[in-house]
């Protein structure tokens, strides 16, 4: 009886255990709730369970390429990318959702920023010289700006920065009567606006303008600068111009001109302006205006004033003459078309140039140049033809004027030795008669010929010229005399 009633309350539990085996799994798979928590405020996406689309919408200038958000879906259920976890949302991102049982739900979640409602005005410039900016008052909305009393103020072209995304109107750039105040609107990327009301002063206590200036802002040593303005007036001993060394805030005060009248001034900096930049400072009657460039004041370019010879041999110096050269490294080349040729340096100073033409230059016109302190002149005046050296023997010397038979005469001179061609001496009875020609003995260099006088020479007084290779010396200045 017991083994029975055992038998049937396990029969009970294997029914009640298959029973619960057979309870079906969930098949939800939704996302419930999907949102930026991290965002102040927070940000939470509308689901369309239809479409299985999410859009949320973040605040203008949020990162989207690396958001978090926060995911709740059904009990139960599994999401892939999982809550919590970065993902970039520059593009739609597709979120699978996996059911108890299996199945799989994909919502795709959009990402979009919203427009944004910045319409300030961030800065308010006239491109005056030197710039004017305007005073920004946020809290009542209006810009000031303060510019010279001579100023037109009726044609002023203001340049205007506003919010990223926004426009204005008048946009900058354009031309706008300011002889009352006038109204500037920002209108946002979103659509909203905010109206700026300008007003533009003018300073009594300045009664010119400065405009512009006239080339670089690198100006060399005793270079030339010209100010452009309105009201300079004409009297050159009102008016100062002060160049503040950036670097240690030394000043050079210019108060010579080239030329002042009411609309420029021109100046010339001195010769030993020391090197470096500088802000400029024009002051006329007590006001003055500072100048919105930097100027840098360098080395002045190399002056040619003479060069020596427009014709020279290869192997003959070149003196040139000018100044601004450098105390020693000056290059000086001949130059013609694409081809360039380098002078050889004998000496330099700042004021002129000693060069040798080397034998390695061309027969030809060239127009000289010479590079000092990195700046290129070249010498326009005239060309320098370069031509080959003569070839006429040269007599300059001859040791003795009065010879006996047996002694050896030494003649020195140029050009005196020719290759392959025989050096002669030539002479000339002085009472005339027949010339006696006779080898002599050459140096290599062609500077120097002996002649042994032979014992049976005649004796005379004589006339002496040396040919080589026909062509012929002119005769010794001196009478020379062999005798017994």
């Amino acid at each position: 009886m017991k083994i029975s009633k055992i038998l049937i309350f396990l029969l009970f539990i294997t029914i009640i255990i298959s029973c619960d085996d057979e309870t079906p799994k969930s098949n939800q798979n939704q996302i419930i709730n999907f949102k930026f928590s991290a965002l102040t405020p927070e940000v939470v996406g509308t689901i369309d369970e239809s479409t299985k689309l999410i859009a949320v919408s973040v605040p203008n200038g949020t990162a989207v390429n690396a958001l978090t958000p926060t995911i709740e879906i059904s009990e139960g259920a599994q999401i892939s990318p999982a809550s919590d976890v970065a993902v970039n949302f520059s593009n739609p991102v597709v979120y699978t959702v996996t059911a108890e049982d299996g199945s799989t739900q994909e919502y795709l979640v959009t990402v979009t920023e919203l427009e944004s409602n910045e319409k300030k005005i961030l800065s308010f410039k006239l491109n005056l010289t030197p710039e004017v900016s305007g005073t920004i008052n946020e809290a009542t909305k209006k810009v000031t700006l303060l510019v010279p009393n001579a100023l037109n103020v009726a044609t002023l072209a203001p340049v205007v920065e506003v919010s990223p995304e926004a426009t204005v109107v008048p946009t900058s750039g354009t031309v706008v009567d300011f002889t009352a105040p006038a109204i500037y609107t920002v209108t946002a990327e979103d659509g909203t606006q905010q109206a700026y009301e300008v007003t533009v002063s003018l300073d009594p206590n300045v009664n010119f303008t400065i405009d512009a200036h006239i080339g670089s802002t690198e100006i060399a040593q005793a270079g030339y600068l010209l100010v452009k303005g309105t009201n300079f007036g004409t009297e050159a001993a009102n008016v100062k111009v002060v160049w503040t060394n950036q670097a240690n805030q030394a000043t050079v005060d210019i108060t010579t001109f080239v030329i002042v009248n009411n609309t420029s001034i021109g100046l010339l900096l001195p010769e030993t302006m020391p090197l470096g930049q500088y802000k400029v400072k024009v002051v006329i009657n007590n006001q003055q205006l500072t100048m919105p460039e930097t100027f840098t004041v360098v080395l002045p370019a190399p002056q040619i004033t003479l060069v020596d010879k427009a014709s020279v041999e290869r192997g003959q110096n070149l003196q040139i003459t000018g100044k601004y050269f450098q105390a020693s490294g000056n290059i000086v080349k001949l130059s013609k078309e694409n081809t360039s040729y380098t002078l050889d340096i004998v000496s330099e100073t700042t004021t002129s140039i000693e060069v040798t033409i080397p034998n390695s230059v061309p027969v030809d016109v060239y127009t000289l140049n010479v590079t000092s302190n990195d700046k290129t002149t070249f010498y326009n005046t005239q060309t320098i033809t370069v031509t080959l050296p003569p070839t006429t023997p040269i007599i300059t010397n001859i040791d003795k004027f009065s010879y006996s038979l047996g002694e050896t005469m030494v003649i020195t001179g140029q050009n005196l030795k020719k290759q392959g061609f025989a050096t002669n001496i030539n002479f000339i009875p002085f009472l005339g008669g027949t010339t006696i020609v006779r080898s002599a003995v050459v140096n290599d260099e062609g500077t120097e010929v002996t002649f042994l006088i032979p014992n049976d020479f005649p004796k005379a007084s004589y006339s002496i010229l040396i040919e080589v290779d026909f062509e012929v010396s002119e005769e010794y200045g001196e009478i020379i005399q062999i005798k017994q």
